[in-house]
């Protein structure tokens, strides 16, 4: 499973604002190479009351996402999404 890692603005790349860890992307590429889905979708959605809820599937990208590939791991995330993730990094 994926999770949020702690990273600050600083350590992402400029044009870049959601990060995988290495171990993340070591497992998307490992799924990559035994044919199973491996691209990465991140959505931030209203969870209401409860503040904002951070969905994980693996779909290929739409029109519209930003796709964002790390050594050879891709991660697609819906535009509206990315200001909730300005300098997230992603952890397996």
């Amino acid at each position: 499973s994926f999770k949020f890692a702690e990273t600050t603005a600083s350590s992402a790349a400029p044009d870049c604002k959601v990060r995988l860890t290495d171990a993340a992307a070591d497992r998307l590429r490992q799924l990559h190479s035994m044919g199973k889905p491996s691209t990465l979708r991140l959505r931030v959605a209203s969870g209401g009351c409860s503040g904002f809820q951070y969905e994980f599937t693996f779909s290929e990208p739409q029109d519209g996402d930003l796709v964002y590939n790390q050594d050879g791991a891709t991660l697609v995330v819906d535009e509206q999404s990315t200001e909730f993730l300005d300098g997230a990094k992603m952890a397996t």
